[in-house]
């Protein structure tokens, strides 16, 4: 398993994470965001569910235009998908069996607002 510093991530995701830790009460948090060294994960996609849909405004066309992209790695609480669909979306697509993953728990964070989706067993 590699390891990846959010200073690694595309602009866009690392704004994203800042933003979620923000609303955390931990006041360290955000510094073991920027300092902490996540492992790469290979998700089984199966873990997933078949339907996740698109809720924002990118939709579908958004994904189509990342097919055959390097993707960075979804994001995770635990069981918590937290950001990624599209390229859940895009990985099935392309006929992978995992997904790389970085987990918010390794830095002891808990997602205080509804996920996108809860992972099964």
């Amino acid at each position: 398993m590699s390891r990846i510093h959010v200073q690694q991530l595309p602009d866009d995701l690392q704004v994203l994470l800042d933003e979620m830790l923000a609303t955390g009460s931990d006041a360290g948090i955000r510094d073991r965001l920027w300092t902490h060294a996540f492992t790469v994960r290979h998700v089984p996609l199966s873990r997933f569910p078949r339907n996740i849909a698109f809720s924002d405004y990118r939709k579908e066309n958004y994904a189509r235009e990342m097919v055959g992209c390097n993707l960075p790695p979804i994001v995770l609480c635990g069981n918590l998908l937290l950001d990624g669909k599209h390229r859940i979306w895009v990985a099935r697509r392309e006929g992978r069996k995992t997904i790389a993953a970085i987990d918010l728990a390794e830095i002891r964070f808990c997602y205080p607002f509804q996920p996108a989706c809860e992972l099964t067993t």
